[in-house]
């Protein structure tokens, strides 16, 4: 459950909400009840689990930072 108050959070958030592994609120909704509601929503749901263990692995497949920084440096020439 992320609350956003934000607009690049909420740009952010809303991708990440779109895989399946979280919940996107926008924060002037985020009352205690909403953000109690949200959550026992992704606890009570594995398919909030499943699909954050899909992103994690999607995301441990990328390359580190300076990874990238060498792929680009060798690129520029």
């Amino acid at each position: 459950m992320v609350p956003t108050f934000a607009a690049e959070q909420t740009v952010a958030t809303r991708r990440v909400a779109a895989t399946g592994s979280a919940v996107h609120m926008l924060g002037h909704h985020a009352d205690p009840p909403a953000i109690r509601a949200a959550i026992e929503d992704i606890l009570a749901d594995q398919q909030y689990t499943a699909a954050a263990h899909k992103l994690r692995a999607e995301m441990s497949d990328q390359p580190t930072p300076a990874q990238f920084v060498t792929t680009l440096t060798e690129l520029a020439g």
